[in-house]
């Protein structure tokens, strides 16, 4: 994300960890996910397959435009929402074409390009008790309002309970 947006989103979350306690890893940066986590069982073999994408895809825009949340069960979860033009959906939906080559890669219910997309502000620490707390702190706070692009694909890598991004990989046109 531009800085403008990564300065919004961090400045949010710090937010929210102050005024409620909640548990946030400053370390991924604001972003879309694009493809759900998997094992991987030969990074080279993906690079390779993201790599290709990204020296053929054009960028493509994204609208982060107020705030929003999931319930379901006990999981609870506030973010940017984002909306994003055909384009971007079929942008998503070729990359996800491009990895179901990769015969190891293990597919979940959400590894879709028909998904609500959304920026994650919090969800660790967001209760049935604080929730209604949290979400109505969070709709006094500055819309967010901004057009972004998607141009790139990252990497988080996931270990134990850390979050890093990896790598970064830039689209070529």
């Amino acid at each position: 994300m531009p800085d403008e947006v990564r300065d919004y989103h961090q400045e949010l979350r710090l937010r929210l960890v102050a005024q409620f306690g909640l548990s946030v890893n400053l370390n991924v940066p604001a972003h879309i996910t694009i493809k759900y986590p998997f094992l991987v069982e030969d990074i080279d073999e993906i690079e390779r397959v993201v790599q290709e994408f990204c020296n053929s895809q054009a960028q493509t825009g994204w609208f982060l435009q107020g705030f929003n949340h999931f319930i379901n069960n006990d999981s609870y979860v506030v973010f940017i929402d984002v909306v994003s033009p055909a384009e971007t959906r079929i942008a998503h939906s070729k990359f996800l074409d491009k990895l179901r080559d990769v015969s190891w890669i293990q597919w979940g219910h959400f590894d879709t390009a028909d998904l609500h997309y959304h920026v994650t502000l919090a969800t660790h620490g967001l209760t049935a008790e604080n929730f209604e707390s949290v979400w109505s702190f969070l709709n006094q706070q500055r819309k967010p309002n901004f057009k972004v692009f998607f141009d790139n694909l990252a990497f988080v890598q996931i270990e134990e309970s850390s979050r890093s991004v990896y790598k970064i990989y830039q689209f070529q046109n």
